[in-house]
């Protein structure tokens, strides 16, 4: 055998150099990675939102464990994704959740100040009609005023009992609560600054029902004393309407004078 068929000859070796092979992936990686693809889905429902708390965290901690010389794990790519998923995510997710707080506070702002005005105003069946659900309102074109007030028989806590078996009349229902309404505390104090305008101070007290705001306490205060402020409690009923299209509506729970 010639010199130069020599030197193209292959050598064959049991070693293997251990440089050479792939190193495992790391779980904390791939978890980082998982984790981060979830957490994609946090801008959308708080559900999602430790997931990407989870991505960040992991992904920040794997990324340093496999920056390690002596790590025996590779995975640094999947790693590094998940660490910034779960960054990108958390911050978007937050990003969206004060969008919602702050149109969630300047609807429910404008909708206590109406309700305040409206009972400022001596409306107090209009005032009535925002402390029911949409689906218990009366029909749009109906006089309120008329329906509310034009019932002149007794509104005692008998008569609202109704008779063995049967219902008591829905205008009496009505009429005693709007009657209340207007003779309540809140009312009072109002009449006494029908020009005042209310301004909004604070969301507090939420609840969450499934992730979606069931409740939330508004307080408005009074630009005449700024030291004296309205609760306004209100809740948001769900239903669907005549073509089946899901709307969300808020009422008032109830309301208090904070001095």
């Amino acid at each position: 055998m010639s010199t130069a068929q020599r030197s193209f000859t292959p050598v064959f070796s049991s070693e293997v150099d251990d440089s050479q092979l792939s190193k495992p992936v790391s779980k904390l990686a791939v978890a980082a990675f998982v984790l981060g693809l979830l957490g994609l889905l946090a801008p959308l429902t708080n559900l999602f939102f430790p997931f990407a708390l989870g991505a960040a965290m992991l992904g920040i901690a794997g990324s340093i464990i496999l920056a390690s010389k002596s790590a025996s794990q590779g995975g640094m790519l999947l790693a590094n994704v998940g660490m910034f998923l779960g960054i990108a995510s958390a911050i978007w997710s937050g990003l969206a959740a004060k969008n919602a707080r702050d149109n969630t506070a300047a609807y429910a702002s404008d909708f206590a100040a109406y309700y305040l005005e409206t009972l400022a105003d001596g409306e107090a069946y209009k005032a009535t009609e925002l402390h029911l659900p949409a689906g218990a309102r009366q029909l749009p074109g109906l006089s309120l005023k008329d329906y509310y007030e034009a019932y002149s028989g007794s509104i005692s806590d008998e008569v609202l009992k109704g008779a063995a078996g049967a219902s008591p009349d829905p205008r009496a229902v009505a009429k005693r609560r709007m009657v209340d309404l207007r003779e309540s505390e809140v009312a009072k104090y109002l009449a006494k600054y029908p020009n005042s305008t209310w301004k909004f101070v604070a969301l507090k007290d939420e609840i969450y029902l499934r992730g979606n705001l069931k409740r939330i306490n508004v307080h408005m205060s009074n630009s005449e004393v700024p030291t004296d402020t309205i609760e306004v409690v209100l809740e948001r009923q769900e239903f669907q309407d005549d073509q089946g299209k899901s709307i969300a509506e808020w009422y008032v729970k109830d309301t208090k004078l904070v001095r």
